[in-house]
């Protein structure tokens, strides 16, 4: 419990409780996108049915709402810019890797590119989480990060990305990846 209430103060300190603000948590099916939110839900793993439509969630912690949009992984970018992207404003995108699928790299660094490359993102810091590094099957951070073609450092646009490589399940690897996002939500805010 002790990580989630980090977790919480990391959201206050990037606006993140208010009522209009968000994030996207994306991914392709099976990458934890859902495990993300029934952990910080409430603190529980469970089996949850994948949706086939944009779902919005309200997470409570210490007492406080906040909203998440998971857009579930039967997407296309292109197409949810027209249906979500106009009445959401947008504070971070959590992009979701499954890192024990090889075999969808290559879509994934498409669809990260795209989502990249709107102009309405284009100042939003990009998280990207390298899941299931508690399996055997799971590759590196070096190598996901050369397949997607992530470096450390701040994209053309300014704008901030980072891949962590974790186990949502076992919430392991989140805390740095929290922090990062902390830093460069309050750096690009003005408050440090």
């Amino acid at each position: 419990m002790r990580f989630i209430n980090w977790v919480y103060d990391a959201l206050i300190s990037l606006d993140m409780v208010q009522a209009n603000a968000r994030f996207l948590i994306l991914g392709l099916p099976n990458a934890g996108k859902y495990t993300f939110l029934r952990v910080f839900a409430d603190n529980t793993l469970g089996i949850l049915q994948p949706g086939l439509r944009p779902t919005s969630q309200e997470l409570i912690l210490n007492g406080i709402r906040y909203t998440t949009l998971n857009v579930g992984g039967r997407w296309q970018a292109q197409s949810l810019l027209k249906d979500y992207f106009s009445e959401v404003n947008v504070k971070t995108v959590i992009f979701v890797v499954d890192a024990t699928a090889p075999e969808l790299f290559s879509k994934i660094r498409t669809e990260l590119y795209i989502l990249l490359s709107l102009e309405k993102l284009s100042k939003v810091p990009f998280l990207v989480l390298g899941n299931k590094v508690d399996h055997h099957e799971a590759v590196s951070e070096d190598e996901l990060r050369d397949e997607l073609g992530l470096y450390p450092q701040i994209c053309p646009t300014d704008r901030p990305i980072q891949l962590f490589m974790c186990s949502i399940a076992k919430m392991q690897g989140l805390e740095d990846a929290f922090r990062w996002l902390t830093e460069h939500r309050q750096h690009r805010s003005g408050k440090v």
